[in-house]
């Protein structure tokens, strides 16, 4: 079926103007930004398809160059719909800058979870504040594969250095459920530890962040 063969009060367009925004489904949401079907399948039918396939989390955490081989998603889409799920990380990490004022745990976790949660490896960000525990800069730092990261302690230090720190948070994310450090996040933690004492710097926290909740090695009591 065309989608000019649907009722005018079925076609996602028209209902949205109708109804507002929030009367749409999924589907019919993902219908409007992809914007026209092909020869052989309506918009809706391809909204259904690929949110069949990917799950509504599934297609926010695919890379566009991925979503550009689907049928029916061009390359524009593909960029449109990236663009809208960056949109949505930067959006939830603004309203928890406007919510809280207290940096810790809880406060990265928020921030930074859902962005963590689209890729595909471990990264590891750094967080870097004045004196008064005011944030300076923040940035993720290194890539690493699925289960581990090649990072270097002065480099590390050297970001805080250049940005004039003199305190920094660092986080990561592990692929997963599990946010439990392995022995070599605590191995690395301990090391950083001593290596920041050493310019009078403070390593405030080491969180470490999983699909579902994240550690804390301060809240822990491990050496921070």
């Amino acid at each position: 079926m065309k989608m000019l063969d649907l009722p005018i009060q079925e076609r996602p367009r028209e209902k949205l103007t109708r109804y507002g925004v929030d009367s749409l489904s999924n589907v019919e949401l993902l219908a409007i930004i992809i914007g026209s079907g092909t020869k052989n399948k309506n918009v809706i039918d391809i909204a259904h398809d690929l949110l069949k396939e990917k799950g509504l989390l599934g297609l926010f955490n695919t890379p566009y160059k991925e979503l550009e081989n689907i049928d029916g998603i061009s390359s524009v889409t593909s960029m449109k719909l990236a663009s809208i799920f960056e949109l949505s990380k930067r959006i939830s990490m603004a309203k928890v800058e406007s919510e809280s004022t207290t940096i810790n745990a809880d406060y990265i976790f928020k921030k930074y979870q859902q962005t963590l949660s689209t890729y595909q490896q471990e990264v590891m960000g750094l967080i870097v504040l004045d004196k008064k525990s005011h944030i300076i800069t923040e940035k993720i730092l290194y890539k690493g594969t699925n289960n581990n990261i090649h990072t270097s302690n002065k480099d590390i230090l050297r970001e805080i250095f250049i940005n004039g720190g003199s305190k920094f948070y660092i986080f990561h994310n592990h692929i997963g459920d599990s946010s439990f450090p392995s022995d070599a996040d605590i191995t690395f933690t301990i090391a950083l530890i001593k290596e920041a004492k050493r310019y009078d710097l403070e390593l405030v926290d080491h969180v470490i962040i999983s699909r579902k909740d994240y550690f804390s090695f301060k809240e822990a009591n491990i050496n921070i």
